[in-house]
């Protein structure tokens, strides 16, 4: 299973290079943020949730876990993970969708919300566990 904290630092380490081979791509970016949080038509929240949403689905998962800056933020990218296994179970990318599971709950076990003594409806624990039955009981193979 993926560990998201040494992930992180491997991504980190990766744009220290970047930066260090080409400061103006690196330049470029930073300045596309900061003009894109300045955007007061959708707020910070919908925007990071839109970026979260795009980055998974398009495997960008390295520079998505480095921009996790609080625990609800990393809620929903629980959400979002467990969530993304649909649609690649309906795509028969089931390898794919059961990797996006157990980084769901790998995620979760970072926040020290799995195991969890209870679960309630709604809960990031609750979308998971609710991908993984729904992983089996498919043809998983």
């Amino acid at each position: 299973m993926l560990n998201w904290n040494e992930y992180r630092d491997q991504v980190n380490a990766a744009v220290k290079e970047l930066s260090k081979a080409n400061p103006d791509i690196v330049r470029a970016h930073a300045g596309l943020n900061a003009a894109n949080a300045k955007s007061t038509r959708i707020d910070v929240k919908t925007r990071e949730l839109i970026a979260l949403a795009v980055a998974v689905t398009l495997r960008c998962d390295g520079r998505r876990s480095a921009e996790i800056k609080n625990d609800e933020s990393a809620r929903d990218r629980a959400r979002l993970l467990a969530g993304s296994s649909y649609p690649l179970r309906s795509l028969h990318r089931m390898a794919e969708a059961k990797t996006r599971i157990d980084a769901a709950f790998d995620l979760l076990r970072t926040m020290k919300a799995w195991p969890a003594l209870s679960i309630r409806p709604g809960e990031e624990a609750g979308f998971a566990m609710r991908a993984v039955a729904d992983y089996y009981q498919s043809d998983h193979k």
